[in-house]
């Protein structure tokens, strides 16, 4: 059998005695003991180390003869950590020039072995493999935005893929798409909880518009590939500014002016109860019925009570 350094390996044993009753078994590891157990069923725990070991049981009865048995053979084995990498360059957000030989760089490292090669991806297709230290590869740019990842694989062949990083490859003759938010106005109101549409417009002179992104207060809320451009955000207290990014065929992106919106918490009806007269009093006619009440309102302020004498509106205060 094989196992994992430090897994807890269960040993278990049956022992038997024709002419008395077994008194205990004490089990071994390469001829130390780790347990004795004196009733069946006979069992013990080993913390598993690193290489080939020997497993016995001595069992002795109650005249104390004792019988060790065959030895069971395992093997424990320290699990692969798989190896690290990082791509060094470029910087992630960088830009090109279609056509630019794009230098990518990578450290890679295995703490209980070697890195046997770093492989380079761009947009998840292979563009090259390095077999040592220090890890490169070149890509010619072509335009459009890009993932480049590394992935290394150490001696065990264990693998590790990088975290990505993203370039935009551009065309310098490429003029740049428009795009602005047509809805909602700038300065809108909106109440807490609300499905607020964005829309936009977005155009290219010399190509297509390839996409629109939006978002509020610079975190996305959806990517529309085709007109018309929209997108739905739900509105959370407070102020906001709603963008949109038009990308187009070439790479070339342009962020629209934002337009600035504000978000409402919903309103919480104020509470009020009359405090006097007491309920069930009794007047005589002609009496002065002095009424007060009690009325407060938890996220703002009470602008007017209003009294009802048989739902007769007798005064405001």
């Amino acid at each position: 059998a094989a196992y994992n350094t430090g897994d807890a390996v269960a040993i278990a044993a049956t022992a038997a005695d024709s002419d008395g009753t077994v008194a205990s078994v004490e089990f071994f590891v390469d001829g130390v003991s780790i347990g004795v157990d004196n009733s069946a069923p006979y069992e013990a725990s080993y913390t598993a180390v690193a290489g080939p070991h020997a497993l016995t049981a001595k069992a002795t009865d109650d005249d104390a003869a004792a019988t060790t048995s065959a030895a069971v053979n395992v093997t424990v084995t320290t699990p692969n950590v798989a190896p690290t990498v990082a791509i060094t360059a470029p910087a992630d957000g960088s830009t090109y020039v279609v056509g630019n030989a794009v230098a990518i760089t990578a450290t890679a490292a295995d703490s209980d072995g070697t890195v046997a090669s770093v492989e380079f991806f761009v947009d998840g297709i292979s563009i090259g493999v390095d077999n040592a230290a220090p890890y490169e590869a070149t890509y010619a740019a072509v335009i459009g935005a890009h993932a480049l990842t590394a992935k290394a694989t150490d001696d065990d062949a264990a693998v590790t893929t990088s975290t990505a990083v993203n370039i935009t490859v551009t065309d310098p003759a490429n003029v740049n798409p428009t795009v602005s938010i047509t809805s909602p106005a700038d300065g809108a109101n909106f109440a807490s909880g609300a499905s607020v549409a964005i829309a936009a417009n977005a155009a290219d002179t010399d190509g297509t518009v390839a996409s629109v992104e939006f978002f509020v207060d610079g975190v996305s809320v959806g990517l529309d590939n085709s007109a018309p451009y929209e997108a739905t955000y739900t509105a959370v207290s407070g102020p906001h500014a709603l963008t949109a990014k038009a990308t187009d065929d070439d790479g070339g992106q342009t962020v629209s002016t934002a337009v600035n919106i504000t978000v409402d918490a919903a309103n919480v009806a104020p509470t009020v109860s009359i405090s006097a007269p007491v309920n069930g009093a009794t007047y005589t006619t002609g009496a002065a019925v002095a009424i007060a009440a009690s009325a407060a309102d938890t996220d703002g302020t009470v602008a007017s009570v209003e009294f009802f004498v048989d739902g007769v509106s007798i005064g405001v205060d």
